[in-house]
């Protein structure tokens, strides 16, 4: 499916020079990733793991390994076959709002390599460490486009805050049309209201507070972007020429229709395990997973994102154990596709994710 999605809207094949060609190298990652990371990536990345198998291991104790084990394997195969059937379409809603994106910058990217780059990103993301995936994508758009780095990072944060917004927004409708059915205490319900608002709110705080000239007089403030108040200048331009009302709607319809394509596809993972959930819990579950993968705890949110839907599932009637399958099964299947159509691209690309992997040591 990765491949029949870009085979779609690709206008002619890679040329063989291209593929042979270095992607990303080992200076231009340094270079992009100078300030951001001080640490050890193989520490970090063996904690990171540990975290994962540990959460992992004690929910599968709570739910019973053979009782999850019976679930997983009864599960209907054309509902799994069709939950990734739902899921395709949100690729390309990503390779096109991307574009679009990168349209609003005055920049040209086709659909096929939008979704390839996109593809590659979210790969890298699953198996590296610190979102290190988003460096590459913003490095692929300038190597290839010849996109500056000022308008492929931005177009990167703007990607973000739409998500975020979008995620949010969905996670408020779910949570809202089973505030009643989902077994909390009322207190509970109101809290979890009031963040979903308050964040939404933020969101919106921030991207008024990016289109006045305040924001570039607080961030100059700050010690470490002093010395790059230049590049900071160029960031800021570009982010703010994709903030028009007409773009931003776009964007964010754009992104709605993702994540609710998103849900859909974790719904048909629930009807294969013979579980009858409303939209409303399985999207506010799915978003709530979403969330929990802002801070990189482990890799991809492994653990943390199958921990945080089966309790929310959990808690909307569906037994822990079909609640744990269903959100192993769910985010393996999701990684999955992501990581054969990423890998295959990335070969396509010439990408070498051992240099990627190999980077941190180098001074950043």
């Amino acid at each position: 499916l990765p491949f029949l999605t870009v085979g779609f809207f690709e206008a002619k094949p890679v040329p063989s020079h291209f593929a042979r060609a270095r992607f990303l190298t080992l200076k231009e990652l340094n270079d992009l990733k100078e300030g951001f990371l001080d640490v050890k990536v193989n520490v970090r990345w063996l904690l990171s793991i540990g975290i994962a198998v540990l959460v992992l291991a004690l929910l599968i104790y709570f739910a019973g390994a053979r009782e999850t084990l019976e679930v997983i394997l009864s599960m209907d195969p054309v509902w799994v076959v069709f939950s990734l059937v739902i899921y395709t379409p949100g690729w390309v809603l990503r390779g096109i709002r991307w574009k679009a994106v990168l349209h609003a910058l005055h920049a040209s990217i086709g659909l096929a390599d939008s979704i390839r780059l996109t593809f590659v990103a979210n790969t890298i993301n699953i198996l590296v460490p610190a979102k290190l995936g988003e460096l590459a994508k913003a490095v692929g758009a300038k190597k290839k486009y010849n996109v500056p780095l000022s308008k492929g990072l931005s177009s990167l944060f703007v990607d973000r805050l739409a998500d975020l917004m979008a995620v949010v927004i969905i996670a408020f409708i779910g949570f809202w049309t089973l505030r009643e059915a989902i077994a909390l205490p009322v207190w509970v319900q109101q809290l979890i209201g009031a963040s979903l608002v308050l964040a939404l709110a933020a969101a919106l705080g921030f991207f008024v507070f990016l289109k006045t000239t305040w924001v570039e007089r607080v961030l100059a403030r700050l010690p470490f972007l002093r010395e790059r108040k230049e590049r900071v200048h160029e960031i800021l331009g570009a982010m703010k020429g994709t903030f028009g009302t007409r773009t931003s709607i776009q964007l964010l319809g754009i992104s709605l229709a993702m994540w609710a394509l998103d849900a859909a596809s974790s719904q048909a993972i629930l009807l294969a395990a013979h579980a009858q959930v409303s939209w409303g819990l399985v999207a506010f579950a799915v978003m709530c997973g979403a969330l929990t993968k802002i801070i990189p705890l482990t890799p991809g949110g492994i653990g943390v994102y199958e921990g945080t839907i089966a309790v929310i599932l959990a808690l909307g009637g569906v037994p822990f154990s079909v609640a744990l399958s269903v959100a192993v099964v769910e985010h393996a299947l999701k990684n999955a596709y992501t990581a054969v159509g990423g890998i295959a691209f990335m070969r396509q690309l010439g990408l070498n994710i051992g240099e990627l992997e190999h980077s941190h040591q180098k001074p950043i």
